[in-house]
């Protein structure tokens, strides 16, 4: 519709000016400006004037650890590799770029010079293909997963072998395909020592305690056992670079491969077996019993992610993680095992200690992308988790979308509306929090979604109750900061002496009325539907303005900005800013007489339903449809403006929020002819 052509613009002349102006200086700003990173690297790398940049670039490809910590069948890692190969494709192109300018320069230069670009290009030439030796090469020194189920993980594995098959156009060009058992592997991503310093704490408490089982295990004193530890991770991550490197050696020897991977199996083995001893000591299991011990390894998979990357961890840790952590209430989940050990554990749901461990397995300055369900920022029990990202980053971008059918969902079989978080971790303690608008979308605007994200710093007085708002422009923030300034409206909510009804299911407008909406069930004859909540009011005339309020597009933002954009709950209609004793007897005058005419429109326009309930049999419902007050609710918002101080830009704001989609795409132009 025309605002969204006149939004891009502004915003495309908003990001110049920023670029222009000097004001993008790192990797931060480009995330916040939603700018494309990938294509900035790429033009980097192929405009670099000087042969330090690429050689400093192929260095860090190399190096940078990606990891997901609960990978399935691969589809994040597989986004990964997307990501990373024409970024090494780019870093080769470049290093044949400078080698072809050496050659044909008249200038004299030393026979050495680029040695290291000549050896890289003839190690690739050894290869079918540069695709092939990029895929290879990334699949084995970037690419790191674990997942509990053994299954997912072999489809893992088979997903990038076929990529990497799929670069070869004959038979004879086909080489023994890489061998990755160490990059993905079955475990419990929660359960297991993610730190040296984890095994030590957990000894220092062993040894405290006293326990026989601990005393068996650790005859000598925790450090010296420590170190015994930490040599032998240090053998095995010896093992484990020279499985790697091997394997894009070319002409490796086969025997040579199958030892050196028996080596490290062995090694890894010994390695656990140690830890897994101090670990189900620590949580007061028997070690005596063979049968006993070998159940409680196979109900609890344990993974230590020190010894099993322990040259990653040793180095900080891992410099991304991504992925879609499981989402599974922890009392309904039947783990088997304990999450006991995780801050996050109070939120309730399992995501939330994957998040925590995800920070925990990431380096100083490492990045986090996860997907979440929107609780993250929306409820109150998630406290916790919000409590946690705040205190362990330095800087926090959400996202936010839509999970339902209306007008359309973000993954097909999947209901529930859906966060992206992306995170800087650090401990500085001035972190910044960036949030975007709630997105709403029609199917055919599926591929440019995610190009629509604004963010927007969030001040902290929007971090209400803890919940972050899902507004991700400057008029959307200064509208709720001036909405705060109120006091709450259930103030004058008690004693309750008149009442309204308000539907706890939000789709695109509150259903907000002065009536019981006709509902009738042939078991239970009329009645009010359980859908319906019913909020008292000091008296006649304060419930009558509560009506015009809360049908209000300003409390449609309200609730979208900090709720889970779905339920309607009491706590959202108490709590909402707005003062009665503050009113003038105009204003109030205005928004009785406009609510009045609201409830009789929205009457008129009242569709009878019919439907079929196992439980109670015939249904019939009036159904409403407030896209068709829209002018009158514009006239309540337009009251609404003068109480709370808004200017004529955040008027038209509130007026038009997400307009196209309570609306509809014609009747949204429509509107602003």
């Amino acid at each position: 519709i025309w605002r969204e052509i006149v939004a891009r613009r502004q915003r495309y002349q908003e990001v110049r000016d920023k670029l222009s102006g000097g004001d993008v200086q790192d990797v931060n700003d480009l995330i916040t400006l939603n700018l494309d990173i990938c294509q900035f690297a790429h033009d980097v790398i192929a405009q670099s004037e000087g042969p330090e940049l690429v050689r400093a670039f192929w260095h860090a490809l190399q190096r940078v650890s990606v990891l997901d910590p609960a990978c399935g069948s691969g589809a994040f890692l597989f986004a990964a590799l997307q990501i990373l190969e024409p970024l090494y494709m780019a870093c080769l192109e470049g290093m044949q770029g400078f080698l072809d300018d050496l050659e044909r320069s008249e200038r004299p230069h030393h026979p050495e010079a680029l040695r290291d670009f000549r050896s890289v290009l003839a190690r690739v030439d050894q290869h079918p293909n540069r695709p092939y030796y990029i895929l290879k090469s990334i699949v084995i020194n970037n690419l790191y997963g674990v997942d509990i189920m053994e299954e997912a993980v072999e489809i893992c594995k088979l997903r990038l072998f076929l990529k990497l098959v799929a670069q070869v156009e004959t038979y004879d060009q086909i080489e023994p395909l890489p061998d990755i058992d160490f990059n993905v592997r079955t475990g419990n991503t929660l359960v297991g020592y993610a730190s040296l310093e984890a095994v030590r704490e957990a000894m220092i408490a062993l040894g405290h305690e006293g326990r026989r089982q601990a005393k068996m295990l650790m005859s000598d004193d925790h450090e010296k056992a420590l170190a015994r530890i930490e040599e032998q991770a240090e053998l095995a991550d010896r093992a484990f670079r020279m499985f790697q490197e091997m394997q894009t050696r070319y002409g490796m020897n086969a025997s040579e491969f199958t030892k050196s991977k028996e080596e490290l199996q062995q090694r890894l083995a010994g390695l656990r077996g140690e830890l897994d001893g101090c670990l189900v000591t620590q949580l007061g299991e028997s070690v005596e019993d063979p049968v006993e011990y070998g159940i409680w390894r196979e109900t609890h998979q344990p993974f230590h992610w020190f010894a099993e990357f322990f040259g990653i961890i040793s180095k900080g840790g891992f410099d991304i993680v991504i992925g879609n952590p499981p989402y599974i209430e922890i009392t309904r989940a039947h783990l088997g095992y304990s999450v006991a050990a995780y801050e996050t554990r109070a939120a309730g749901n399992l995501y939330c200690p994957m998040v925590e461990r995800s920070v925990q397995l990431l380096t100083e300055s490492g990045r986090l992308g996860v997907i979440t369900p929107l609780s993250v920022v929306s409820t109150d029990r998630m406290s916790t988790m919000r409590d946690y990202l705040l205190r362990h980053t330095d800087s926090l971008w959400f996202s936010h979308f839509s999970g339902d059918a209306n007008p359309s969902k973000l993954f097909d079989g999947v209901k529930s509306r859906s966060d992206i978080v992306l995170a800087l971790v650090g401990h500085s303690g001035v972190g910044k929090v960036f949030s975007a608008s709630y997105l709403k979308w029609f199917a055919d605007e599926r591929n440019t979604l995610f190009s629509r994200i604004t963010y927007e710093t969030v001040p902290p007085l929007l971090i209400t109750r803890g919940l972050i708002p899902k507004l991700g422009t400057r008029l959307g923030v200064s509208v709720l900061e001036k909405i705060l300034h109120q006091s709450p409206m259930g103030l004058s909510m008690t004693p309750s002496r008149a009442f309204l009804y308000i539907h706890r299911v939000l789709t695109m407008y509150i259903k907000c009325f002065d009536f019981i909406p006709y509902f009738r069930s042939e078991r239970d004859g009329i009645k009010r539907s359980e859908d319906y909540k019913e909020y008292g009011f000091l008296n006649e005339e304060t419930m009558k303005t509560a009506r015009a309020v809360l049908n209000s597009t300003t409390f449609y933002i309200y609730f979208t900005a900090f709720g889970d954009c779905f339920h309607c709950g009491r706590e959202f209609v108490e709590t909402f800013p707005f003062d009665f004793r503050k009113l003038d007897r105009d204003a109030q005058s205005i928004l009785v007489e406009t609510s009045e005419r609201l409830m009789t429109d929205l009457k008129s326009h009242a569709i009878r339903r019919a439907a079929e309930s196992k439980a109670t049999g015939r249904l019939e419902y009036d159904e409403f449809w407030p896209r068709f007050s829209k002018p009158i609710i514009d006239e309540i918002d337009l009251a609404l403006a003068s109480v709370y101080g808004f200017s004529t830009a955040e008027l038209d704001f509130v007026q038009n929020y997400d307009v196209k989609y309570h609306m509809g795409r014609e009747s949204a132009d429509r509107t602003g002819d």
